[in-house]
């Protein structure tokens, strides 16, 4: 058990994650932030993970020492908690709450073990999700307000899931399949998730 005794600096911890919703979180500029150590951050965020009021999506690596160095983001349960202004970071966060519930029902009623990453390489290029089951990608996914830019599907290609990678967005009510992609509507993909 975590004994709290700073609420003021968790409370601005909160604020601080609730503004980095959807990039890859520093303990140590967290904790310079706040004010308190890098290993505070850490028992802090376990123990708001523990009490849901945030979960972690883990780079995805086919190592588990690459996976330790790199760095988690943190999304929220309660999507209200980012605030308005960061639009798109609400609309990553939906979309996070939404695989995640996803994975839980395959694992609660079908016994599949399933987790949620992200994909990130050295050059930069990210993947918003990989929805891995089983120890198996199955599924890429990037988030978009609306369909603009390439999204980084390409970079990943080895990554290889066993379905088309899809771009959700929000604000386009259209959909594409491209030659190795599909472009969804966020609303109406998502409602068909078993959950």
């Amino acid at each position: 058990m975590v004994v709290i005794q700073d609420i003021k600096s968790l409370e601005y911890l909160v604020d601080r994650l609730a503004a980095q919703v959807g990039s890859p979180i520093s303990y140590q500029s967290l904790a310079e932030d706040v004010g308190v150590s890098a290993p505070t951050i850490k028992r802090w965020i376990t123990t708001l993970e523990s009490i849901f009021v945030i979960f972690t999506v883990q780079p995805w690596t086919r190592r588990i020492k690459g996976s330790l160095l790199k760095q988690p983001k943190v999304y929220f349960f309660d999507t209200a908690r980012i605030p308005e202004s960061l639009e798109s970071a609400r609309f990553e966060n939906l979309v996070a709450c939404s695989l995640l519930k996803h994975q839980q029902f395959l694992e609660d009623t079908r016994g599949i073990k399933g987790s949620v990453h992200y994909l990130r390489n050295k050059q930069g290029k990210e993947v918003d999700f990989l929805v891995v089951e089983k120890n198996i990608p199955t599924l890429m996914v990037e988030c978009k307000l609306s369909a603009s830019d390439d999204p980084n599907f390409g970079a990943f290609s080895s990554v290889n899931p066993r379905n088309r990678p899809v771009l959700l967005t929000r604000n386009d009510g259209r959909e594409l399949s491209h030659k190795t992609w599909d472009l969804k509507n966020a609303a109406a993909w998502l409602a068909k998730l078993d959950a």
